[in-house]
């Protein structure tokens, strides 16, 4: 590029490690001869129009790629016809010519066409079958060269093109035809950026504060209508798959015509020196429509490249078909639109497939951003059908996603929000961040969990919600879990945060009959030395359903809540759980009698006596027959309404856990309500209710139940109370016995 500001944003990028696709290969990927057609001047009518034509510039149709035979000599001969070959047309010839073991292209110009013989101007270094092409690279490059100096729309007319980029990109672009191009190569065939230079400020220089949710810094009010790149080196954590790796602290916003910024500051940045913020003054926007690119060869370079990479704001990509011949796990593509440091890019109504490679690919990718926006994309074949890291306010609106490694993947992400879309993979979502918000959704997964909270720097803070979404789980595992918080050993140096999670009318369908569907899981084992988390404010469900396929009843299957934490946990979680059903068949072989279990479990630390701070506090509402298990010593407050109960008792056993774990035994907080409540074990052997903390009972109904008591092994737990009975009724051996039941008893 010979513009000097495209020149100071690329020489920018590479200082900052911000450009991830190279400007050039560590070898050639092809041998070229001469590096265009003849025919490169433009026609007057371009100017005239105020379009520029990239045929004007010697694009060529080159309708139907040639297969043809090499033999290692400058003839080839064409196996089918030569198409809109020509005398003087540049060529490309697929693994033409090999060096160093590799194939490589070869470029050369036809000097004669004989029958089917072809005459160039070099040597094939190959001897194979393979296609040729006439190549437009230098035409596309000379036409959009021309168009960004004159800010001129690129109309490229129907035909077929090969293009072997990089074809910087300033202006509108309109697309009737098809673009090919190589998978070979480092470089991207579309570069999309902006035109001006950037204005660097050192952190060192701003002297208000630069906490996260700030929007006002005084420095940047004369700077209103710009983009502000925060680029800083200050550690946010340390990442546990890629030893002396971490993330740093980094984001993009807009400052706006009243100088504050457009959303407020995700991170706070503490250390100032280690930040450097860069600004570019707003440009008009553009917009690329109907770009149809296929993507060939079964080889790439190194670990690939990205075909489209975008390097500015407000950008509109509408109507992209980008497709791929190669769709092999092991040496697939790496990316399909990449986009880093920008503001408002959008996606609308774009098919992107086969980017497959195993740790690498990618439909699309979003660094450093703040509103990207996909609207009505299908993206398949991909490892991650949308991944990113630093991206804020990304929207997903329709469209369809497809990933066997995590469909949709936030590395570190601040307010994701996925609307009405098809999403199928073996993950489907993997993220870590702040704040997932998923609504009416159709969502089908192989993977026991739902929302995997990446564990190379497991964080989420706020909320993950799902609200008017069906899910379907294909997998056979023993359980399917919505969330699940997983210990870590890895020194991060950072707070460990599990999100929230706020499921609202949701279906889950099973098409197998598995055992467990739980709420949200805490993995509390004791297997090694962890590091400290933070267990989520709240977990909230209404309106959950769960079924078999087509609606079939389940045999099987319960919903269980697991109210957990060991010595590795802080905090005090609130549950809600409203309107959760279970399709299921009541009279099942296995003696299933409940639609879901409430289990409290806790793990101490056996060398030590301490009393976890952790106390769940606990809704229960219209939520089918239950099971209660609990112990006492995580217990805080609980509300069990309009339920049917057919065991309400300690977790664990008397004799193999309870001796062995002193700390269970510390009475809880609170107290427990029992409203409309069916104590209910007809058909069952008698058992006990036993109460953990003080309780209540209003408007309940006691059938074939068995005693009422209170844990008084020993006298360790101190003794509870029932505080209040109201409008109960027992039946006949609803109540045999126990130390409480003259409370409950007329």
């Amino acid at each position: 590029m010979k513009y000097k500001g495209v020149l100071s944003i690329i020489s920018t990028m590479i200082i900052l490690g911000l450009l991830p696709v190279g400007c050039s290969s560590d070898y050639p990927n092809e041998i070229s001869s001469d590096d265009g057609n003849e025919n490169t001047a433009p026609k007057s009518s371009c100017k005239d129009n105020g379009i520029v034509y990239v045929t004007d510039y010697g694009a060529k149709d080159f309708v139907d790629p040639v297969e043809c035979q090499l033999d290692g000599t400058n003839i080839i001969i064409a196996r089918n016809g030569t198409s809109n070959l020509s005398v003087g047309d540049t060529v490309k010839i697929i693994n033409g010519t090999e060096a160093d073991g590799l194939d490589r292209d070869l470029t050369a110009k036809i000097k004669a066409i004989d029958g089917s013989n072809i005459e160039l101007d070099r040597k094939c270094g190959n001897t194979i079958i393979t296609k040729v092409y006439i190549d437009s690279t230098k035409a596309f490059k000379t036409a959009f060269s021309y168009a960004n100096v004159t800010n001129l729309d690129v109309i490229i007319p129907k035909g077929n093109y090969y293009v072997n980029g990089d074809i910087y990109v300033q202006t509108n672009i309109k697309c009737e035809g098809k673009i090919y191009t190589t998978n070979k190569g480092k470089t991207p065939l579309f570069i999309i950026l902006r035109r001006g230079e950037s204005i660097k400020i050192s952190g060192s220089d701003i002297t208000g504060s630069l906490e996260a949710s700030s929007t006002h810094i005084p420095e940047l009010e004369q700077y209103a209508d710009y983009d502000v790149i925060f680029n800083s080196q200050e550690r946010i954590m340390w990442r546990n798959n890629n030893p002396g790796e971490f993330y740093t602290k980094n984001e993009a916003n807009r400052i706006k015509c009243d100088g504050t910024l457009m959303v407020e500051l995700v991170e706070s940045y503490s250390d100032k020196s280690l930040l450097t913020l860069y600004l570019y003054k707003r440009e008009s926007p553009i917009s690329l429509v109907g770009l149809n690119i296929m993507c060939i060869d079964d080889a790439i370079t190194d670990e690939g490249k990205c075909i489209i990479a975008v390097r500015r704001s407000d950008v509109t990509i509408d109507k992209l078909i980008l497709d791929n011949e190669n769709l092999n796990k092991e040496e697939g593509q790496s990316s399909g639109v990449g986009i880093l440091n920008a503001i408002n890019v959008t996606l609308s109504d774009c098919r992107i497939r086969g980017f497959m490679f195993w740790g690498l690919g990618y439909g699309v990718t979003s660094f450093n951003t703040l509103k990207v926006t996909l609207n009505n994309t299908e993206i398949c074949k991909t490892r991650h059908a949308v991944t990113g890291r630093h991206d804020n306010y990304t929207t997903i609106n329709g469209g369809s996603y497809e990933g066997y490694g995590g469909t949709l993947d936030s590395h570190w992400g601040h307010n994701f929000t996925v609307n009405n879309a098809t999403i199928n993979g073996d993950i489907a979502f993997a993220y870590d961040g702040n704040n997932l918000m998923i609504s009416k959704c159709r969502i089908k997964t192989d993977y026991h969990l739902l929302i995997f909270r990446r564990m190379d720097c497991p964080t989420i803070k706020g909320n993950v919600e799902i609200k008017d979404t069906t899910v379907t789980y294909a997998g056979a595992a023993h359980n399917f879990v919505f969330y699940c918080s997983k210990l870590t050993d890895f020194l991060h140096e950072a707070e460990i945060y599990n999100p929230n999670l706020i499921l609202e009318n949701v279906v889950l369908e099973l098409q197998n009959d598995i055992s467990i569907v739980d709420i949200y899981t805490v993995n509390h084992d004791l297997n090694t030395k962890y590091i400290m988390q933070k267990l989520p404010e709240t977990i909230s469900v209404n309106n959950l359903y769960i079924t078999g396929t087509n609606d079939s009843k389940l045999k099987n299957t319960y919903f269980r809540m697991m109210a957990a934490t060991n010595k590795y946990y802080t905090g005090n979680p609130e549950i809600y759980l409203e309107n959760i059903r279970i399709n299921r068949e009541t009279e099942s072989s296995n003696n299933l009698n409940y639609d879901g279990k409430i289990a409290y479990s806790f793990n101490p630390d056996h060398a030590k006596t301490e009393v976890p701070d952790t106390h769940y506090r606990m809704t229960v509402k219209d939520c089918g027959t239950l099971s209660v298990n609990i112990i006492p010593t995580i217990l805080g407050d609980m509300v069990i309404e309009n339920c049917i109960i057919v065991d309400y008792i300690y977790a664990g056993s008397l004799v193999n856990d309870w001796p062995y774990n002193h700390v269970w035994w510390y009475k809880g907080t609170g107290k427990s309500f029992f409203r409309n409540v069916m104590f209910d074990r007809t058909g069952l052997s008698p058992s006990s209710l036993t109460l953990m903390n003080d309780a209540e009972f209003e408007r309940c109904e006691f059938t074939s139940f068995g005693t009422v008591d209170y844990m008084n092994f020993g006298g360790q737990l101190p003794t509870v109370q029932i505080l209040k009975v109201k409008d109960c009724i027992i039946h006949k051996d609803g109540i045999t016995s126990g130390t409480l039941s003259k409370n409950l008893l007329p």
